[in-house]
Parts: C-alpha cells; sequence; structure tokens
C-alpha cells in the first residue's frame, strides 16, 4: 500500500511540474502575441 502511494505522489508531482511549464509556455506566447500586436497597430497608427 505505502509503495502505491508513493508512486502516486510522484505522478502527483510529474502533473503539477508539467502543468507549471505548460502555464508558463502559454504565458511567454500570450506576451509575445501582445507584444507584436501593440507593435502592428503603433506601426499602423
Amino acid at each position: 500500500m505505502h509503495r502505491i502511494c508513493t508512486v502516486y505522489a510522484s505522478l502527483h508531482m510529474d502533473m503539477i511540474l508539467s502543468m507549471k511549464v505548460l502555464l508558463s509556455d502559454i504565458g511567454k506566447l500570450l506576451a509575445l502575441l501582445l507584444y507584436y500586436e501593440e507593435r502592428g497597430v503603433s506601426q499602423v497608427g
């Protein structure tokens, strides 16, 4: 029983870490999009 709990805990940590990486990647993409949109608008204006 203890081994199952340990495996589950490590899987849970992996999931949390991958979610954090995913979220930071999405955040970078959004920041880039906003940056380019602002530059495009300023160029047009």
